[in-house]
Formats: C-alpha cells, sequence, structure tokens
C-alpha cells in the first residue's frame, strides 16, 4: 500500500536537510504543527519511526535516512518527467519519422540532415527511403511524419506540400556510347537505344521528344542502375547529382531538351493540421534551409 504523496516527500526532504522543524516549517512556508502532524501520519501508516526528536533539533533513524534518499530520487525523477514533458510539449524533445526519395540522398538530405541536427538536438530522426506513393500513403496513415517527394498532389487534402529543391536530369550513357564524350545530347538521339528503367517521367520525356522508350530491364535504384549502364546495358535517365557517384565507365551527358519533364523538383510533403511540437519544429527548419540554397 502506498502512504507517500509527493508533498509529504516533499516535507521530509526538506526536514532531512534542516534537522529542524522550525526551520523545515519555515522554507516550506507552512506552520511547524502542520509539519509534525504530517511526518506523525506518515510514521503511523509506515508503523516505523523516521525520525528522534529533541527540544532543539531532529535526527533521522536508520529507516528515516533510508526513506530521505529514496524520497530525494523520486522528486528528481518527477522533476524530469515534467522537464521531458513541457520539452516535447514545446519542440524542443522529441521524434520525427522522414521518408525520402532514393535521389534525395544524393543532393537535399546530406546537407540538411546535419543542419537539422545541429539546429535540433533535442529531436531523433528516424530516416526511410521510399517511393514518393509510399511516403505520401504512410503520411496520411500517420505511419511518418516528413515526406521528400517527387510529386506534389495527392488525392485528399491533408498534406502540404513545400518545393525545396530542383535539378535536371542527364544521360547516363556506358563510356563506349557514340554521345558519351559529347558535352550535351538531344534526348532523341537516343531513340533507338536500350533504357535500363522507364518511369512515367521518363517515358513523358521521350515521349516530348518523339519516340517511345525500349525498356532493356526495370531497375530502380540508383547506384544499380549506374553499375547496368557502366556494365553496357542500356543507358538511362537520372538526377544529375549522381554525377558524384559515377564510375569512369558511366558519361552523364547534359541533356538539351527544355521538357518541364526532365525537371525533377523535390518536394517536402507534411501534414496540414500537424500537432505535434517537434515535427512543426522539423518543418520549419527544413523550409528555412531550403530557402536559403535557394537565395
Amino acid at each position: 500500500m502506498i502512504h507517500s504523496d509527493l508533498k509529504i516527500l516533499r516535507y521530509f526532504t526538506v526536514l532531512a536537510e534542516t534537522l529542524s522543524f522550525t526551520s523545515a516549517a519555515a522554507k516550506l512556508q507552512i506552520s511547524q504543527p502542520a509539519l509534525s502532524l504530517a511526518l506523525q501520519r506518515l510514521e503511523e501508516q509506515l508503523g516505523v519511526a523516521l525520525v528522534t526528536r529533541t527540544n532543539r533539533a531532529a535526527a533521522l533513524t536508520p529507516s528515516g535516512q533510508a526513506y530521505a534518499r529514496g524520497a530525494r530520487e523520486v522528486l528528481a525523477l518527477v522533476a524530469q518527467v515534467e522537464r521531458n514533458v513541457i520539452a516535447i510539449a514545446s519542440g524542443v524533445q522529441g521524434f520525427c519519422r522522414i521518408g525520402f526519395v532514393q535521389s534525395a540522398s544524393f543532393d537535399l538530405l546530406p546537407d540538411l540532415l546535419p543542419c537539422l541536427q545541429r539546429e535540433l538536438p533535442g529531436i531523433r530522426f528516424q530516416m526511410a527511403a521510399l517511393s514518393s506513393f509510399e511516403q505520401l500513403y504512410k503520411l496520411d496513415e500517420g505511419e511518418l511524419d516528413l515526406g521528400l517527394v517527387r510529386q506534389s498532389t495527392f488525392a485528399a487534402d491533408t498534406l502540404v506540400f513545400a518545393l525545396v529543391h530542383r535539378q535536371r536530369m542527364v544521360a547516363a550513357l556506358p563510356r563506349t556510347h557514340a554521345h558519351a564524350q559529347d558535352a550535351s545530347v538531344r534526348l532523341s538521339a537516343l531513340r533507338f537505344d536500350r533504357f535500363v528503367t522507364t518511369d512515367a517521367r521518363i517515358l513523358a520525356a521521350c515521349n516530348a521528344a518523339g519516340f517511345h522508350p525500349t525498356a532493356a530491364l526495370e531497375a530502380f535504384e540508383v547506384p544499380t542502375i549506374l553499375s547496368f549502364v557502366g556494365a553496357g546495358m542500356g543507358v538511362a535517365l537520372l538526377p544529375e547529382s549522381c554525377r558524384r557517384f559515377a564510375d569512369p565507365s558511366v558519361c552523364l551527358v547534359k541533356l538539351e531538351d527544355a521538357s518541364e519533364h526532365l525537371e525533377l523538383p523535390l518536394y517536402l510533403a507534411f501534414r496540414a493540421r500537424e500537432r505535434d511540437g517537434a515535427v512543426k519544429r522539423v518543418v520549419r527548419a527544413a523550409r528555412e534551409f531550403a530557402a536559403s540554397r535557394q537565395a
């Protein structure tokens, strides 16, 4: 059975510090008889003596010393819990789950994540590489907090999209390709090549250039696509930021086409009615970071 509450714990720790009912009562801003009565009731409930009393001072019994140590620990724990709750409510501490398309790990994410960790040291991040569709679904279901996606539309009006980055696509060609050493190339010049992966954006870009691409195979991870291109299995259209990861067997050539389908925007997606203070702070910091890069 629990006999103690936080008030009596505080009373007893102050008495243990002062070893004087008069001083303890003054520090607690209560009357001395009220303090004595509270202690008497506690001792009766516990069935043990905690304090020996004299006219001038009080001394803790061994049981009283043990009770004082425990009381200090409990009060310290309660204080820490309250600080944590306040920090979480204000967004100073918390947890944020971020999804991202894999290509974002080649451009925005390597700079954004360290910035968030510096500015928001009390927030822990969980990262997950997912397709744009998977991220939007998980955001709507409450399984993600933020997403870095390529599309800015969703069936429901529960999500907000903020443009945070934009880059062009380039042609990834085997080093032996006829246009591998060119400074730039028209997309139509690749009409007779086989493509490694043909997603909706690539299909639209090729159609705008006047042809339908022939798919050699379907690969989705950028390192895998680069490897297949380097092995001569086909060509690909990839984000320009992949340039830093391409090995000597692959040449990344600029595309001359002005097609909007070759523009690769990256959006920060988040819930319109987000309540979590930490997530709100992450959204604000991410948007400020993106704005500073675009300035």
